[in-house]
């Protein structure tokens, strides 16, 4: 600066992009997380219709969930290999706060699978499984 003289930016950007995602994904993921809350409270969620609550607890807590997870992600995304990282071979407090976002993201995959989408969308429904002879009983049918 004393020099006056500029200095280009250059084409490796990375750092960068890093930051500015730390930063957006933050912001974007705190801004869910209180519209997640807002929606909790009695007084809005009693005016939001069942589908509309569904929605937003449910689609919009995993969106959430996984922007958040991102964030954090992205914070350590060059610290991870970095064995000065690991004093005394133990991971960083982050590193271990993503720990249960990620199983839970990972399993949330695992059930959007087609094999087991199917079947817990009949459970939901009110499928039985009562054996080999009938292989589907409604619930409805059996109350009668």
């Amino acid at each position: 600066m004393k020099d006056n003289k500029t200095t280009p930016f250059g084409f490796d950007n990375t750092k960068a992009w890093a930051t500015d995602s730390f930063l957006v994904l933050g912001v974007l993921g705190f801004f869910l997380y209180v519209l997640l809350g807002l929606t909790s409270l009695p007084s809005v969620g009693g005016s939001l219709s069942w589908r509309e609550f569904t929605f937003v607890q449910s689609k919009l807590g995993h969106l959430t969930l996984l922007i958040c997870t991102a964030h954090g992600y992205i914070y350590g995304w060059n610290k991870f290999l970095r064995p000065s990282t690991y004093k005394w071979w133990t991971p960083l407090g982050y590193m271990l706060c993503l720990v249960v976002p990620s199983v839970v993201l990972v399993l949330k995959l695992l059930i959007l699978l087609p094999c087991a989408d199917r079947s817990l969308g009949r459970i939901q429904q009110g499928w039985e499984g009562t054996g080999p002879e009938e292989g589907r009983v409604s619930i409805r049918a059996t109350s009668l």
